[in-house]
């Protein structure tokens, strides 16, 4: 199972859309919509199934589910973005967005994709 994050980038950075940075299992990977970077990914693989995406059904009356989003992995790649983000501020990058990302979970297999009942979420930091 690998997990993305997906962050908004605000600025006038001009880079090459095959532009991957890989540091072990983590693949960081800007994104375009026309000439400027959109979005910055950040892509860990081998995420181990205790950290993957649960719904439980909630004892509470009126409440049937509770998403259980587990993230160990947010402090991490906060402060990694917060470096790529000082950094390429030279080259014209205003902001990565990290007030909200979106993550993505990719199954590499069926029996994953199958056990898997949320692939997509959106998260706020606080």
């Amino acid at each position: 199972m690998q997990v993305r994050y997906t962050f908004k980038v605000r600025g006038h950075l001009d880079v090459d859309r095959k532009w991957r940075y890989r540091r072990g299992n983590w693949t960081f990977q800007f994104h375009g919509e026309g000439e400027f970077a959109s979005s910055l990914s950040v892509t860990i693989g081998d995420v181990s199934e205790e950290h993957w995406p649960k719904v439980v059904e909630n004892p509470e009356p009126g409440v049937r589910a509770e998403f259980n989003v587990r993230d160990p992995y947010a402090p991490f790649v906060l402060a990694e973005i917060n470096h790529i983000s000082g950094f390429l501020g030279l080259f014209r990058l205003y902001e990565i967005e990290t007030d909200t990302v979106e993550l993505n979970w990719l199954p590499e297999s069926t029996a994953e994709q199958e056990a898997l009942l949320i692939t997509r979420f959106k998260k706020s930091f606080d």
